[in-house]
């Protein structure tokens, strides 16, 4: 998984490249909303990606809701304060309210 992609030297860029294109090897590079569009159409040349999914911030609300899913689906038994807190440190991010759960599933 490649996070924060543009801050990749263009020696890097094309390994990742010729690993990429070699299909050997999957990746998964992630873009942030405030990517330039210039930038991200380069990112999508260098890396010629089978599938683009554009994931947005998650409310607070709707995080809120997944911790309390997560807690009684997995029996976590998360006090509500601390479900508000996880929800307000993920800040919207998807991937980051997947670790936390997992992280707790194997502590």
């Amino acid at each position: 998984m490649l996070d924060n992609i543009e801050k990749l030297t263009s020696q890097r860029l094309a390994l990742i490249r010729y690993l990429s294109w070699g299909k050997r090897f999957p990746f998964i590079a992630i873009a942030e909303s405030f990517l330039r569009e210039e930038d991200f159409f380069l990112l999508r040349a260098e890396l010629l990606p089978e599938h683009v999914i554009k994931l947005g911030r998650i409310s607070r609300r709707d995080s809120i809701a997944y911790f309390h899913a997560a807690s009684e689906r997995n029996g976590f038994q998360w006090e509500s304060e601390r479900i508000r807190m996880m929800a307000e440190t993920v800040r919207g991010y998807p991937l980051s309210m997947r670790e936390i759960v997992t992280r707790e599933k194997t502590s």
